[in-house]
């Protein structure tokens, strides 16, 4: 294996710099997956130690001759009690889904301007520089609100829908897709009449709580005929299912 980074590890590095977003999203899942061990700073430090080991068996020393410098060595040791700090200082802000979160917002509603969906209300292109900036707000990166797939209410994404209060109905409130465009649920369910769940600003990320699904004309069918199944009149029946599949092919262009 390479030595330079930038050829080891391709995907973290473009044109010889750094990627700091993805440095960054790598960092958080690493905190996110020692937080759930029964001993989070334990198993902080064993992780270290396994990363020191593993790097050291893909980089090899450079010869005596380009080794650091004493003085550069004794700068690096002044560094990293400070750099300790920062990281254990950061620990429980990364745990919280929310980028902004701050302790006063425990328990409250998330605020408005921390609320991730698409600027239009419609849609987003997946992997495009509005779901890209996504990662800014929100520790997921994702929109904040997922879709019910039973009664297609919004609600927090991972989480069971409040309505149907199935717990049993994984994976609860997920992502549609729509081919390279990620729905806005809460309109969906506007569409629907279906209702929205708000999300609490000091809700935790974990690792795999996003689901993402794919939703097109036939899912609206289906998903219309659901909602509008217990209508007894069959032409306000269907004038109800007309509407919402007219709905969401406007909310698609």
């Amino acid at each position: 294996m390479s030595a330079d980074p930038s050829v080891a590890f391709p995907s973290y590095v473009e044109d010889g710099a750094l990627n700091e977003p993805r440095l960054q999203s790598l960092a958080d899942f690493v905190i996110t997956t020692l937080s759930l061990e029964p001993d989070p700073e334990n198993a902080r430090s064993h992780f270290l130690l396994l990363l020191s080991s593993s790097w050291a068996g893909a980089f090899p020393k450079k010869p005596n001759n380009q080794e650091t410098k004493p003085s550069e060595s004794k700068e690096h040791k002044k560094r990293k009690p400070a750099d300790n700090n920062i990281v254990q200082n950061m620990n429980d802000k990364r745990m919280r889904m929310v980028v902004s979160y701050t302790g006063d917002q425990r328990g409250n509603d998330i605020r408005v301007e921390d609320v991730v969906r698409p600027k239009n209300k419609r849609w987003a292109e997946h992997g495009g520089e509005e779901a890209k900036s996504w990662r800014r707000q929100s520790r997921a990166g994702c929109p904040t609100y997922g879709s019910c797939q039973q009664c297609m209410r919004s609600g927090p994404v991972g989480m069971f829908c409040n309505a149907c209060n199935k717990p049993e109905s994984q994976p609860g409130y997920v992502v549609l897709v729509n081919g390279d465009k990620i729905l806005d649920s809460i309109t969906l369910a506007n569409i629907l009449n279906q209702g929205h769940e708000i999300a609490k600003a000091d809700r935790y990320f974990t690792p795999f709580m996003v689901n993402e699904e794919s939703f097109g004309n036939t899912n609206m069918l289906l998903a219309a005929s659901r909602v509008y199944g217990n209508i007894k009149e069959p032409e306000i029946k269907e004038r109800q299912i007309l509407a919402a599949r007219h709905l969401f092919y406007d909310m698609m262009k």
